[in-house]
């Protein structure tokens, strides 16, 4: 990583930040890819991530999440956060009794 600060001619008191380095393990999903940016998800319990949280959204990306039916089982989605840009859509496919709709 390289951090780079370019200032113009007149002076200022600088910067203070902090930094700390965090093990890509922390955020990986519990499913398995099956293509590109598309997981199968087989545990009844785990966690989702979008590609490169913590950090931006990549543009044009497109991500399917396939958690299949459970007999006697309701699926339940939660978010701590969630910040989209403008353009960005949120689908969820739910199926019951073999009917799909779109929500």
């Amino acid at each position: 990583m390289l951090l780079q600060i370019q200032h113009g001619g007149a002076s200022s008191k600088g910067f203070i930040g902090e930094y700390r380095f965090l093990p890509k393990s922390n955020y990986l999903n519990d499913g398995v890819e099956i293509a590109d940016c598309s997981y199968r998800i087989e545990k009844t319990k785990g966690v989702l991530y979008s590609p490169s949280y913590p950090f931006y959204y990549r543009s044009f990306v497109n991500c399917t999440y396939i958690l299949p039916q459970r007999k006697g089982h309701r699926i339940v989605l939660s978010s701590g956060e969630i910040r989209l840009g403008r353009e960005a859509t949120i689908d969820i496919f739910e199926t019951t009794n073999g009917v799909g709709k779109l929500k």
